[in-house]
C-alpha cells in the first residue's frame, strides 16, 4: 500500500468520526446545554454561600465584641446559631449563670436552682455541637461537672463521673488538678452525708422589716446546723482556711511621711511675706505737775488739821 492509499484511508476515518460527533451533538444538544447550565449554577451558589458564611461570621464577631449583658450575648446565640461566635456567647452565658448561682444557694435556693438548670442546659447544648472549639468543649465539661455536683442529692457517683470525663478527654486540662481534688473529696465518707443534708435545706431571703426595727442577725442565713465534714464540699472552705479578724492597730499610713508630698512642698518657691506695718504709737502728752494751791499749802502747815506736831517729820 503506497502513501496515497494510506492518506485516503485516514481521511475517510476522520470523516466518519466527524459525522458521528455531529450526529451525537445534534441528538443530545439539549442535555449537554442543561448540564453545563447546572454546573455553572452550582458554582455560583457555592461562591455565594461561601461569601455569605464569611460575611455572617464577621457580623457575628462584631456583635459578640460589642455585647455587654446576658441579653446581648443571647442575641448573638439566636442570630448566629451554630457559628463560633454563638458558641462563645453560649459559654459566657452559662458560666455567668453558674457563677451567680453558687453563692445564691445560701440565700435563695429557688433562684439558684433556676440559674443552675439554665447553665447546665447551655453546657449540654455546646457539648452536642459537632464542630466545637476544643477550648470551649473543655470549659463546658468543667462547667457541667460543677452543675452536677451543685445539684447533688447525696449520690456522689454522678459528679465523680462528670469530673472523670473531663480528665479523660483532656488529660492535660488546666482544670485537671482541681477536678482530681474534687473527685478525692467526693469519695470521702462525709461528702455523701453532707450533700444529702444540704439538698434538703431550702434557705429563703429574709422578710422585709421596718428600717427602725432590725433584730440581731436579721438578713443572714443560718447554717449553724451544718454537718461535720462539710469543709470538703463545693460550698464550704475548710476551717483551717478561715481568716480571723486582725487586731486593730494604729494606722501606719496616717503616721507615715508622704515622700511625694515632701518633694512637692520643697519644690514650691518660698513665698515672701510682706512686712507687717506697725501702727504708729501715739505719743502721750506730758503730765503737767499740779501745783498745790495756797489753801492746800496752809492746810498742810496747820498742825491741827494734819495732826502732826510742828518740827516733826515722818
Amino acid at each position: 500500500m503506497n502513501s496515497e492509499e494510506r492518506h485516503q484511508l485516514q481521511t475517510n476515518d476522520l470523516g466518519v468520526v466527524a459525522e458521528r460527533t455531529v450526529g451525537f451533538f445534534e441528538r443530545h444538544m439539549g442535555t449537554i446545554l442543561g448540564a453545563a447550565c447546572a454546573a455553572l449554577l452550582a458554582l455560583a451558589v457555592g461562591y455565594w454561600w461561601t461569601q455569605s458564611v464569611e460575611t455572617g461570621a464577621e457580623s457575628g464577631w462584631t456583635l459578640f465584641n460589642s455585647a455587654q449583658t446576658i441579653d446581648d450575648y443571647g442575641a448573638v446565640i439566636d442570630k448566629f446559631k451554630g457559628q463560633p461566635a454563638a458558641h462563645w456567647a453560649q459559654l459566657i452565658v452559662s458560666e455567668t449563670n453558674l457563677k451567680t448561682a453558687l453563692p445564691t444557694m445560701f440565700k435563695d435556693r429557688a433562684i439558684a436552682i433556676t440559674d443552675i438548670k439554665s447553665a447546665r442546659k447551655g453546657f449540654e447544648s455546646l457539648l452536642d455541637e459537632k464542630k466545637l472549639d476544643l477550648t470551649i468543649r473543655e470549659r463546658a465539661l468543667w462547667g457541667l461537672a460543677l452543675c452536677i455536683e451543685t445539684m447533688c442529692d447525696g449520690n456522689v457517683e454522678n459528679p465523680i463521673k462528670a469530673y472523670e470525663a473531663l480528665t479523660k478527654e483532656f488529660p492535660d486540662s488546666i482544670f485537671k488538678l482541681v477536678a482530681e481534688d474534687r473527685i478525692t473529696s467526693l469519695k470521702k465518707e462525709g461528702s455523701k452525708e453532707f450533700y444529702a443534708w444540704f439538698s434538703k435545706e431550702i434557705p429563703k431571703p429574709p422578710e422585709a422589716r421596718p428600717r427602725d426595727f432590725k433584730p440581731e442577725g436579721a438578713g443572714t442565713s443560718d447554717f449553724s446546723g451544718s454537718k461535720e465534714g462539710s469543709g470538703d464540699s463545693l460550698f464550704n472552705a475548710p476551717k483551717s482556711q478561715k481568716v480571723e479578724p486582725a487586731a486593730q492597730k494604729d494606722d501606719p499610713v496616717k503616721e507615715a511621711v508622704d515622700p511625694v508630698k515632701e518633694a512637692v512642698d520643697e519644690a514650691k518657691p518660698t513665698e515672701e511675706k510682706a512686712p507687717v506695718e506697725k501702727a504708729p504709737v501715739e505719743e502721750k502728752a506730758p503730765v503737767e505737775e499740779v501745783k498745790p494751791t495756797e489753801e492746800a499749802a496752809k492746810a498742810e502747815s496747820d498742825p491741827v488739821k494734819t495732826g502732826v506736831e510742828p518740827g516733826k517729820k515722818d
